[in-house]
């Protein structure tokens, strides 16, 4: 329906911007066609909501057109109807042009034009006004080091065009210092998120630009040049590149004390957006490590670590992104954080106070999960079973997370057909799910093999060398539900 897609946007606009909406429409310049204000009068009335019943198209028909059913009416309204969506799409993109930012960038695309025009003093006066504008020091935004670049390419076509080569040199050195820089700092991100997703979503980026870019290229003398040659330049390329080398060289924590240490003495350098990244990726250098086999003494270190950095992050305001509401994923990894140190009344306490910060469709999710594994944990698997009966798998870790409770909570109340009917979907879902990593695969199913053994001792259907499984298990580093396995077995050994 023509109305669905309008709404969507609309929903969007807080009341300010509806006043602005119906000034843009009004305007001949913005809207030379067809008159939509009459449409726009009659639906605005309904904002935010715009309930789906109120506002079909033959209601919207209604209040405009009363009893005249014609097809040409009907017609025209899908016109208007179309006319006032294209319109919201370009009051957005104005709005997007009030951004600083972009103006800057329009700025300097302006300025071509006034190269081509041969309109030279307004072409100073413009590129001064503009450089004076822009911060001196590298700006946490790599963003603006493109709006850098740009400028200096804009004044070398100046120069050039008016036969001046010989002033060329700076002009160019500039520019190709802004691009390498903007490349440093986003490669480093960039490298480092792609590591997660071979992980977690068998991403596949062998034989790619990318790949081959990063693993033929020594950056450490870069960044040790931009040290000595450009220390104001250097605290922000530093925490990007010692966050990139801790996310991928698990075994060497130099890398992560580096940028857990810079990051923390520069927290000035960054807006609350860029400091939301860079605390992920410090959970992200922690996770990995947690993810992988280490040892026990590590191990523990990074759990409190971990947990430490998300009260910070709680208490900083640091995790709450888009529309001011924290992502799923950083609420349920904040979950498993409490979990691994049994924090059991903190967690409790977090998830009824934080959950209503999610985005509402995940709320009611959420809550239900958070408290079903505080209550099997406590020992209350019959209400922890209520609560994960409740759950609807729209997440995918979600999905995974409630199978291995699920699985879990089968086992202590010895309801062991529901128990093999899990086993069975949960089997063929990990192997039909072609998006899941190798590795995530292997760690759900080796799980799920000592889980199985388990239950077909408990049942006394198998011989199962429980001392041997122990010894394996205890073995591993990183083994979902590793601790639960280890006691249950303790249970039937004694």
């Amino acid at each position: 329906m023509k109305t669905s897609k309008l709404f969507t946007i609309l929903r969007t606009f807080s009341d300010e911007e509806m006043k602005r909406f119906e000034k843009f429409i009004i305007s001949p310049y913005n809207n030379p066609g067809k008159n939509v204000k009459p449409l726009f009068k009659a639906v605005k009335k309904y904002h935010p909501e715009y309930p789906n019943v109120k506002l079909t198209e033959d209601k919207i028909h209604k209040l405009l057109y009363r009893a005249d059913k014609t097809k040409e009416k009907k017609a025209y309204l899908k016109v208007l109807l179309s006319n006032l969506t294209n319109l919201a799409v370009e009051f957005m993109k104005s709005i997007n042009n009030e951004n600083d930012f972009e103006r800057k960038f329009s700025e300097v695309r302006f300025l071509k034009m006034l190269n081509t025009r041969k309109l030279d003093s307004i072409y100073n006066g413009q590129y001064n006004a503009i450089k004076k504008s822009l911060p001196k020091v590298l700006d946490p935004d790599s963003g603006q080091l493109l709006l850098k670049m740009q400028l200096e390419k804009e004044n070398c076509n100046f120069l050039l065009d008016r036969e001046e080569q010989q002033k060329t040199s700076e002009v160019l050195m500039n520019q190709g210092e802004y691009l390498l820089l903007f490349f440093l700092s986003e490669i480093f991100k960039i490298r480092a998120h792609y590591k997660t997703n071979e992980y977690v979503f068998n991403a596949n980026y062998e034989g790619t630009l990318l790949n081959i870019v990063m693993d033929n290229f020594n950056f450490e003398p870069v960044v040790d040049f931009i040290k000595i040659n450009s220390p104001e330049s250097y605290p922000i390329i530093a925490i990007y590149y010692n966050s990139m080398k801790a996310q991928l060289d698990i075994n060497n924590d130099d890398f992560y004390r580096n940028f857990k240490d810079l990051l923390e003495k520069n927290l000035n350098l960054f807006n609350s957006e860029e400091l939301m990244d860079l605390y992920t990726d410090l959970e992200g250098c922690c996770w990995k490590r947690l993810n992988n086999s280490i040892d026990e003494e590590k191990r523990e270190y990074f759990s409190k670590e971990i947990f430490e950095l998300y009260k910070r992050e709680l208490s900083m305001g640091l995790h709450k992104y888009e529309q001011g509401y924290m992502r799923i994923f950083k609420f349920r990894n904040i979950h498993m954080a409490a979990l691994n140190l049994k924090e059991y009344d903190w967690l409790e306490d977090f998830t009824k106070k934080y959950y209503k910060e999610l985005a509402p469709e995940y709320r009611e999710n959420m809550y239900n999960y958070s408290l079903a594994v505080v209550s099997f944990n406590r020992g209350n698997y019959e209400n922890s079973l209520k609560l994960f009966s409740n759950i609807k798998y729209d997440y995918f870790n979600l999905k995974v997370d409630t199978k291995n409770w699920m699985l879990l909570i089968y086992y202590e109340l010895s309801l062991m057909e529901q128990a093999y009917s899990l086993i069975d979907t949960y089997k063929h879902f990990l192997a039909k799910n072609k998006n899941l990593s190798t590795l995530f695969k292997k760690n759900n199913l080796d799980f799920l093999n000592y889980y199985i053994k388990l239950i077909k001792f408990k049942n006394e259907s198998e011989v199962i060398d429980l001392d041997r499984m122990k010894k394996e298990i205890s073995a591993r580093g990183k083994l979902i539900h590793k601790g639960w396995l280890l006691r249950k077995i303790e249970e039937l050994i004694a």
